[in-house]
């Protein structure tokens, strides 16, 4: 996992993730094969499924620092990738345990890209995490953070 982690750190390909594999090998790296740990997985699909494993992980993490902050605002940004599919991406800002932090927490795909798509996205985001509560009155919308 640590050479997965390192590898979308350091922006390089999961494809490159046997080549590396291999390296380390070459270099007999003392913890990459031993009996507490024998990595067999050297593919980029396996390279994925671990890669999805530690950005969930961060993820929940980010949510139970929201849960302590004592408060937090979003900053989104909607971009096209290079398979001309709409995304958002979303950042947090929030304060915890007296200090402010600026962290990413979703990259989601979006199925337009017009306004109503975006705040859409966003409202089921947080309120499947229990973290908004909004109030529509006539054509304003009063968002509540819990």
């Amino acid at each position: 996992m640590k050479v997965v982690f390192w590898l979308a750190e350091n922006d390089i390909p999961l494809s490159k993730l046997p080549k590396i594999i291999q390296l380390c090998r070459a270099l007999e790296c003392p913890k990459l094969l031993s009996i507490s740990n024998p990595i067999t997985y050297e593919n980029n699909i396996s390279g994925r499924q671990m890669l999805s494993a530690i950005s969930s992980s961060i993820e929940e993490a980010i949510w139970k620092e929201l849960d302590e902050a004592t408060a937090f605002g979003i900053m989104i940004d909607e971009s096209t990738d290079i398979s001309c599919e709409p995304h958002l991406i979303i950042y947090v800002k929030y304060c915890w345990r007296g200090n402010i932090k600026i962290r990413f927490l979703k990259l989601l795909q979006l199925n337009g890209k017009d306004s109503k798509s975006i705040f859409e996205l966003v409202i089921s985001l947080f309120d499947k995490k229990g973290k908004i509560l909004y109030i529509a009155l006539s054509n304003y919308l009063i968002i509540y953070i819990n």
